[in-house]
């Protein structure tokens, strides 16, 4: 039987930097889109992305991210949504 480490697995750490990395290119896309609703240029606000972005929060929560680097970059992007958010 293998010993578990702290450590978390090499691939598991990949995707949620990936996941990761889609989520902050949604919520730039998210911030620009609503920017250009606030001006006028786009007729509808962007509620669909709004709420991918939500869904993709909600379910990288579930997660347990053990790597500290990726955990804070989590939270970073918690707290962005939510300053877009209010």
């Amino acid at each position: 039987m293998a010993s578990r480490s702290g450590q978390q697995e090499p691939e598991k750490a990949e995707v949620i930097e990936e996941l990761l990395d889609a989520l902050d290119t949604t919520l730039d896309r998210v911030k620009v889109l609503y920017e250009q609703y606030f001006l006028g240029i786009q007729k509808q606000p962007p509620s669909y992305l709004h709420t991918d972005v939500e869904r993709k929060l909600r379910d990288l929560a579930q997660l347990q991210i053990r790597n500290t680097a990726l955990r804070y970059r989590f939270v970073t992007l918690q707290q962005k949504f939510g300053s877009y958010n209010s």
